[in-house]
């Protein structure tokens, strides 16, 4: 269970650059690496094939990721840009450490520094390899601990919630606020 896990589409927004050159440099760090899986597709997905300690398995069907999420202990997502990134509730609700970049809309909801993953600035190679190296050595509690917190966040984001939320929108939108 000790790998790193990518799970989006393999182009520029989702920083792919960023994650291949972090992950190279944490590698040359470590005595002992986690690997990193990526699924996906994309254009740059030759960034991340034939790296050492990269396995890129291509497009996962939904159903599925639960199965793969459970073989990792920590979601990278080095996203630019990115509105909300389901794959960071996904990942939380699977009891996964999150390193996400600041970009990620879903960050400030379900991941706290420190608590249950880390946040970096996009393009930051150098902070990311530095997370992925701090999570890569912290002890089964510690990993365990943020894996518990993971899930507890993933938990305030309920079907009825999220049902609640849209019709106060749509009420609000037909108030005219």
């Amino acid at each position: 269970k000790r790998a790193f896990i990518f799970v989006g589409r393999m182009i520029q927004k989702k920083g792919i650059s960023c994650l291949a050159q972090a992950y190279r440099l944490y590698r040359s760090r470590v005595a002992d690496p986690w690997s990193l899986v990526c699924y996906g597709r994309g254009p740059l997905g030759e960034m991340l094939e034939n790296e050492p300690g990269v396995t890129v398995d291509g497009f996962v069907q939904p159903d599925q990721l639960p199965s793969k999420m459970a073989n990792a202990a920590c979601l990278v997502l080095p996203s630019v840009f990115e509105p909300w990134a389901l794959v960071v509730q996904e990942a939380a609700a699977a009891g996964l450490l999150i390193l996400a970049s600041s970009a990620v809309g879903a960050v400030p909801h379900l991941v706290q520094d420190n608590y249950n993953g880390f946040v970096f600035d996009a393009n930051d190679v150098e902070g990311l390899s530095r997370l992925m190296e701090r999570v890569s050595l912290m002890s089964d509690a510690k990993l365990n601990s943020m894996a518990g917190a993971s899930s507890s966040l993933a938990r305030q984001f309920t079907p009825s919630r999220w049902a609640d939320t849209l019709l106060e929108h749509a009420e609000s939108a037909r108030l005219g606020n």
